[in-house]
């Protein structure tokens, strides 16, 4: 079972969260409530408007998963079916997820690719030092193959293509399609005479 729980509603719920303890004694770091990550977005506004629901695990230790995770959920309804094996309302304010089973760690998303552009030299054409960072804590399976939105990027100095290359407009590989470890780093610089949005578009995850 996957550890992102991703459902779609049609209204907006208010969700916090209740998680069933390790009952097989005291377990170093194991998971609490704290680490239940609850997020909610907009999603379509054609018709009835939708609302994109995710539940992740953001616990470190797999030792003892937390599991018969319910949520407070108030008289949660959908107009579009919601899986129950991902979240069904039990009763009034308790909504259950991932039909009680274990959430095992959260696996790696793109919002852990962080990027940042700093400046560099103003000496000639102005330079810029992008880093690229991987921010998951999970190196269970490290995101791979990682494209970003980089327009019709271009440097007057060389960028080693092994870090950063532009295969097409608008899709840039990062460190040469291989995984990027937890905590890994790509830092490379390029002369141009502006800065080139840079921002995540795409990676294959677990």
């Amino acid at each position: 079972m996957t550890s992102v729980i991703g459902v779609h509603v049609a209204a907006f719920f208010l969700m916090t969260v209740i998680i069933m303890p390790c009952n097989s004694g005291l377990h170093l770091g194991k998971c609490t409530g704290r680490d239940i990550s609850i997020t909610q977005g907009k999603g379509s506004n054609t018709g009835i408007p939708e609302y994109i629901v995710e539940i992740i695990n953001t616990c470190l230790s797999n030792n003892c998963p937390p599991s018969n995770i319910h949520l407070h959920c108030g008289l949660f309804a959908s107009a579009r079916l919601v899986a129950p094996q991902l979240f069904k309302r039990l009763s009034n304010d308790d909504c259950l997820v991932n039909g009680g089973k274990p959430l095992k760690a959260g696996k790696c998303t793109g919002r852990d690719i962080s990027i940042t552009q700093g400046k560099g030299s103003n000496t000639g054409i102005p330079e810029y030092i992008v880093e690229i960072i991987n921010t998951c804590l999970s190196n269970n399976c490290p995101p791979s193959n990682i494209h970003l939105h980089c327009g019709l990027f271009a440097s007057a100095r060389l960028v080693a293509p092994q870090l950063f290359k532009r295969l097409s407009n608008d899709d840039c590989l990062v460190n040469g399609g291989k995984p990027l470890k937890a905590g890994q780093v790509i830092r490379f610089s390029y002369s141009n005479t502006f800065k080139y949005p840079i921002s995540f578009k795409s990676a294959t995850f677990c």
